[in-house]
């Protein structure tokens, strides 16, 4: 199994390849392509399956080399990657590359309940929005996807060695 993380040095990201790194399954070896901006200082752990590649997360070619040849994409990316538009730019890439299963960067609180709909989208992003999109390209038959929902301090609470629960979201049943 093939996967590209974006920001793999955040405390999510970290943790994620953590835990993946621990995956014994010899029967499928794992491979990681790890994605950063140019500018980040990120360097892989040493003596692990993952490969360093810096893109340009505006650009589409940039974002589908990449993808290419991925089964899956892990978003960490937070900050401003978590509008609309960028996030759109990423799945995009991910759909075109033909990646199976997109894991969403929502990391907060159960966005399905109505007093987290209600918070201005400048205030929480565009989570809402790109879930649908996701919820649309999966009805579609396009892509995969699935999301950790862990609380909207999660990266505070993995780094604490805090339990969180993680809950799985797909369009296409199971991934």
């Amino acid at each position: 199994m093939s996967l590209t993380t974006f920001q793999p040095g955040g405390n999510v990201g970290t943790a994620i390849i953590k835990e993946l790194l621990k995956d014994t399954n010899n029967n499928t070896p794992l491979t990681i392509t790890a994605l950063t901006r140019p500018t980040s200082p990120y360097t892989p752990p040493p003596n692990t399956p993952i490969t360093h590649r810096t893109v340009d997360y505006t650009s589409p070619a940039s974002l589908v080399s990449a993808f290419t040849g991925q089964d899956a994409v892990v978003n960490c990316v937070t900050g401003s990657a978590t509008q609309f538009s960028s996030s759109k730019l990423i799945i995009d890439a991910a759909v075109a590359a033909g990646v199976k299963v997109f894991f969403a960067n929502e990391f907060v609180s159960h966005m399905e309940s109505e007093q987290y709909r209600r918070l201005p989208e400048a205030y929480v992003g565009a989570k809402v929005r790109i879930r649908g999109y996701l919820t649309e390209l999966g009805g579609e038959g396009k892509i995969g996807w699935m999301s950790l929902n862990g609380g909207p301090f999660l990266d505070m609470c993995e780094s604490s060695g805090r339990v969180y629960s993680m809950r799985c979201w797909t369009g296409l049943g199971s991934c």
